[in-house]
């Protein structure tokens, strides 16, 4: 779609190169005051690198940004583009815990002052008039840290709001969210909409577009894949965008009975109590739930993260108590956890040492041209971009980061493979290759105790489900009842 006069945002012909590779290649985008355009692509596309040079953290090879009618020809610093009122609504939303709401917000706007003081009270009140004014329902004086997830999100867009912003770039603010809180982060959307806020709405969740967005933008290799109408185009159509081609249909995962690798029998610890379930090789079993529902305790009771209090687990018949990630592993129980840069990996590494420190545990000594030659026959296989055992693992895009995660555990074969969100924040393409490595693996006799808070994903990858509440399963579902809608009923119903 061509730009405009009423346009508050456009990017025109936006170019950026890092060495002899680009990461974005001539991009063309503009956003309407009251409109939410959707920015889709797979990881590595050029997302991350178009909102950081909106942000300022990047400066542009060639290419203009134009905010209302002000040309910017050489990029943007992030004072300017505070000044233009353009503002941001990350994923790790960048508050501080320890202030309070009204804090936080004056951080962006500014403090009100009276003889040269702040004036706490002026302060509070006008937070709270922001607030009201944009049903947020939160009280001013409250310490972001003891806020849910959802709410802290609101807090984000208001601090976007009070520094009178015309653009907002939403950058995955769903990823950590829970289900149930998403609706209302689409709420603040909904009101920013409506009140004439220009939206740019980066996600890889294809099921909110045709909830929030008018229309979609699709990134591939840099470039624009192609822009279309929301409601004009469907679900396949964005993928083809996004892939660049018909996706695959996944392996079958059909699997017949097989002896128990994993009991457990009256567990308890961190958060869960009295679990009794039973896990065979070359089963998918998922643990799902609310927040704070108890199936992520178990998860990591299980891989050695945490301690049981109390109970039995047994492996392939063997008592079973790990005292550490480590111990599990030696025992054949791999985690790959749901936070895959504090908890997987080591982001100021390489991803050659990323691989291969999970063999350094018995040696001192390694070889550097060894371990790289090895890495990159793992980046091969995987597919992972760039296939470069020198970057950095921080420098990788979060599919490539999972891919190099998986891989390190999953070449190892294990006996119980923990996986917690294998698949939070990826786009599409690379959710469906992790799918197929997944059932893979438990075609081979792995047992996959699964984490997700995506239903999607449940019903069409595990082969049972155990819905829990209040720190105890609650229900178990498999066949024609592991549906999305049945899972969500029984996570929310009492």
């Amino acid at each position: 779609m061509g730009t405009s006069e009423q346009d508050v945002l456009t990017v025109s012909g936006l170019s950026c190169r890092f060495g002899g590779t680009w990461a974005l290649r001539g991009v063309d985008l503009n956003v309407r005051p009251g409109e939410v355009v959707a920015l889709l692509g797979e990881n590595g596309a050029g997302k991350s690198t178009l909102i950081k040079i909106l942000a300022g953290v990047h400066r542009p090879t060639a290419g203009t940004i134009k905010i209302g009618s002000d040309v910017l020809p050489h990029g943007i610093t992030a004072a300017e583009a505070r000044a233009h009122g353009l503002a941001f609504v990350h994923q790790d939303l960048g508050l501080l815990g320890s202030l309070s709401v009204a804090e936080n917000i004056a951080h962006v706007a500014g403090f009100s002052r009276r003889a040269g003081l702040i004036s706490w009270r002026r302060q509070f009140r006008r937070a709270s008039e922001l607030l009201q004014r944009w049903e947020i329902d939160l009280h001013p004086a409250t310490p972001v840290e003891r806020l849910e997830a959802a709410q802290r999100s609101l807090v984000a867009v208001a601090r976007a709001i009070a520094a009178d912003a015309r653009v907002i770039v939403f950058d995955e603010p769903t990823a950590a969210l829970p289900r149930h809180d998403v609706e209302l982060l689409f709420g603040a959307i909904d009101r920013l909409k409506a009140a004439g806020v220009a939206v740019l709405y980066v996600t890889h969740r294809l099921a909110e577009v045709p909830r929030l967005a008018d229309r979609a933008v699709v990134l591939r290799d840099g470039q624009v894949a192609g822009a279309v109408v929301v409601g004009q185009s469907t679900e396949a159509e964005l993928v083809e965008l996004i892939v660049g081609s018909k996706l695959h249909q996944p392996v079958d995962t059909a699997r017949g009975p097989s002896a128990n690798v994993l009991s457990l029998r009256g567990v308890s610890g961190a958060g869960a109590t009295d679990v009794t379930l039973d896990l065979g090789g070359g089963e998918i079993l998922a643990l799902v739930g609310l927040v704070g529902a108890g199936h992520r305790s178990v998860a990591r009771v299980v891989a050695g993260v945490e301690r049981k209090t109390a109970g039995e687990m047994r492996l392939t018949g063997k008592r079973y108590r790990p005292g550490s990630p480590l111990e599990a592993q030696r025992r054949g129980v791999v985690h790959v956890p749901g936070d895959r840069v504090g908890e997987g990996g080591f982001p100021v590494l390489d991803t050659a040492t990323n691989l291969s420190l999970r063999d350094r545990a018995g040696s001192a000594f390694a070889s550097a041209r060894r371990e790289r030659a090895d890495a990159r026959a793992v980046l091969d296989n995987w597919d992972v971009t760039p296939r470069a055992p020198d970057a950095t693992f921080s420098s990788l895009s979060g599919g490539n980061q999972q891919k190099v995660i998986l891989a390190k555990w999953m070449a190892l074969r294990p006996a119980v493979l923990v996986a917690e969100e294998p698949t939070a924040g990826i786009d599409v393409g690379t959710r469906a290759a992790i799918y197929e490595r997944l059932a893979r693996a438990a075609q081979e006799g792995t047992a996959v105790l699964l984490m997700s808070s995506d239903l999607d994903e449940v019903a069409a990858i595990a082969d049972r489900a155990i819905v829990f509440a209040h720190g105890k399963p609650k229900t178990e579902l498999a066949g024609r009842e592991l549906s999305p809608a049945r899972i969500a009923q029984e996570c929310y119903g009492e």
